[in-house]
C-alpha cells in the first residue's frame, strides 16, 4: 500500500512524542520539511552531519521514466542572418518538428531559437537570434525535456548506441578546432557497426548536452526519423493533501523521510543537540535504502547492458 502524506505525518509526531505536538510544531511546518526530506532523499542531497558527507545515493529506479524522440538531422543556413532577425533561411525544414506542429525550438552554436512558423526551406516567426551568423552555420533541433524532467540517466540512439554525456559548460572548448558552424559527425553506417570512419576529418563520438535546463540536445546525428530513448529521473511533487501519496515506494518511505524532515525541522528551529540524533537515525535508513536499491547481485540480466562490442540494451 503506497504511503501517504497523512500517514508521514502521523509517523513524524509519534516520533516527536510530546504533549501538544501540533501546537509546538505546526501542521504546515512539518508538511513544509516532509516535503524537503522526500526532495533530498530522491535528490541524493542528504547531509550526514556526523561524517560531513553527503550520503552516496546510486540509481532510485522507482524514479526513472523513459520519454522518446524522433531524431533530426541538421540543417545549415542557407543566407546570412542578421541579430535581431525574424526570418531563418535554412536548407531545409522537412524533419523539423514542433509543439504541436508549431512553436519550434532551435539552436545555433551560441542562440536558443523560437520559431511560430515554417516554409519548406525557412523558419518565420523567429526570436532569440542575438548574434549574426553567416551562411552554412549549422542548424540544430532543440528536444523539449518531459516537464518532470529531474536528471538524465542515459540517452540511447536507434536503440543500439548509448551518447555519452557532455557538460554544456565544456561544449565550445571541444568546438574550438572545429570549422566555425560546424560540429564533429560520427558516421551512423560506422556507428551500428562500431568501428569509427577514419575518412571524416571531422569525426567524433556522438555526445548530448542539456540546454538551459529545458532541453535535450543531440550531437552528431546525421540521420532523421530514428527514435531516441531518454531515460530520466522525475523531480517528485510536493504532497499537500492528506491523500497525496509519497513517491518513496513504501517500504522505505516512514522509515526514512520522517526522521530526516525532523532532522530538519530541529535544525531550523535551533534544536541543534535533538537535530544530530534525528540526522543519525535518517541517515543510516537512507543510506540502508540506497544500498538496497543499488545491490546488483541478484538481479538478472533485465534492461541492463551487455557486452557485445556495442552498447545494446535488452527489453528497452
Amino acid at each position: 500500500m503506497a504511503t501517504t502524506l497523512e500517514d508521514l505525518r502521523t509517523v513524524t509526531y509519534a516520533i516527536l512524542n510530546e504533549a501538544q505536538t501540533s501546537q509546538t510544531y505546526p501542521l504546515a511546518l512539518v508538511d513544509l520539511f516532509i516535503n524537503n526530506a522526500q526532495n533530498n532523499i530522491c535528490f541524493g542531497s542528504c547531509f550526514n552531519v556526523n561524517t560531513n558527507d553527503k550520503v552516496v545515493r546510486g540509481q532510485l529506479p522507482f524514479l526513472e521514466r523513459y520519454y522518446s524522440y524522433k531524431s533530426v538531422q541538421d540543417t545549415t543556413l542557407s543566407g546570412t542572418v542578421a541579430s535581431g532577425a525574424t526570418t531563418l533561411p535554412v536548407g531545409s525544414t522537412s524533419d523539423f518538428y514542433g509543439v504541436n506542429g508549431v512553436d519550434y525550438r532551435l539552436w545555433i552554436k551560441q542562440d536558443i531559437i523560437s520559431a511560430t512558423g515554417v516554409t519548406s526551406n525557412s523558419f518565420t516567426g523567429v526570436t532569440g537570434i542575438d548574434f549574426p551568423w553567416t551562411g552554412g552555420s549549422v542548424v540544430s533541433q532543440l528536444y523539449d525535456l518531459p516537464s518532470d524532467f529531474s536528471q538524465a540517466v542515459r540517452l540511447v540512439f536507434d536503440g543500439g548506441y548509448q551518447i555519452p554525456y557532455k557538460d554544456e559548460r565544456n561544449l565550445y572548448t571541444d568546438l574550438k578546432s572545429i570549422p566555425w558552424g560546424t560540429y564533429p559527425y560520427w558516421n551512423y553506417q560506422n556507428v551500428t557497426s562500431g568501428f569509427p570512419d577514419i575518412r571524416s576529418p571531422y569525426m567524433a563520438p556522438m555526445y548530448y548536452t542539456i540546454i538551459a535546463a529545458r532541453y535535450i540536445l543531440p550531437f552528431g546525428i546525421t540521420v532523421s526519423g530514428k527514435p531516441i530513448w531518454l531515460q530520466y529521473e522525475y523531480a517528485p511533487t510536493d504532497m499537500v493533501s492528506g491523500t497525496d501519496l509519497c513517491t518513496i515506494p513504501d517500504d522505505y518511505a516512514k522509515v526514512t523521510i520522517p526522521f530526516y524532515a525532523l532532522y530538519l525541522l530541529y535544525l531550523n528551529r535551533g534544536e541543534d543537540d535533538r537535530a544530530t540524533v534525528m540526522n543519525r537515525m535518517a541517515c543510516m535508513q537512507i543510506q540502508s535504502m540506497y544500498s538496497a536499491y543499488n545491490d546488483m547481485s541478484n538481479e538478472e540480466p533485465f534492461n541492463q547492458r551487455v557486452a557485445t562490442g556495442k552498447d545494446i540494451w535488452l527489453n528497452i
